[in-house]
């Protein structure tokens, strides 16, 4: 869905649904955990047009982690 629905020149708008799309799904599972979350939204980003989405994310988990 999302790259039908953010179509533009940069997938980072799709990047960015992905990512919460899946979180949001990985959610709903009854054994879900703050990891498994993170990781499933980490995983629907692609490495090569997502980078910056990767490492901007992983930057806020980062923060998140220390403090």
């Amino acid at each position: 869905m999302a790259s039908l629905i953010h179509i533009h020149e940069m997938a980072f708008c799709q990047d960015g649904a992905a990512a919460i799309a899946a979180a949001v799904a990985a959610a709903f599972n009854p054994v879900a955990t703050v990891d498994s979350i993170l990781d499933a939204a980490l995983n629907v980003v692609v490495p090569v047009s997502g980078q910056e989405m990767l490492s901007l994310i992983t930057h806020a988990l980062t923060v998140a982690n220390e403090t």
